[in-house]
């Protein structure tokens, strides 16, 4: 999944370029797979809230950075961008 959204996003930052957006995302995204890692240890330890958080935070960059970048594609007003 995380490789299909790179590829997707990289394929796409011309328009990054264009509309002078930041590549975070890109490399947010990357954290993606940590988060399945983190709760299958999660269960070895009994700080299970931590680890829990821990793995929260594996996606509230990428959220918080599309978040941010949607009201920019909003504005934009061209079609390229979906």
């Amino acid at each position: 999944m995380v490789y299909r959204i790179k590829l997707g996003l990289r394929r796409e930052s011309s328009i990054l370029e264009e509309f002078g957006q930041p590549k975070s995302l890109v490399y947010s995204v990357l954290l993606f797979p940590l988060e399945p890692l983190v709760l299958t240890l999660g269960n070895l330890w009994p700080t299970s809230m931590l680890l829990f958080l821990l793995a929260l935070a594996c996606y509230v960059p990428a959220l918080l950075v599309a978040r941010s970048q949607g009201g920019v594609w909003e504005k934009s007003g061209t079609d390229r961008v979906q």
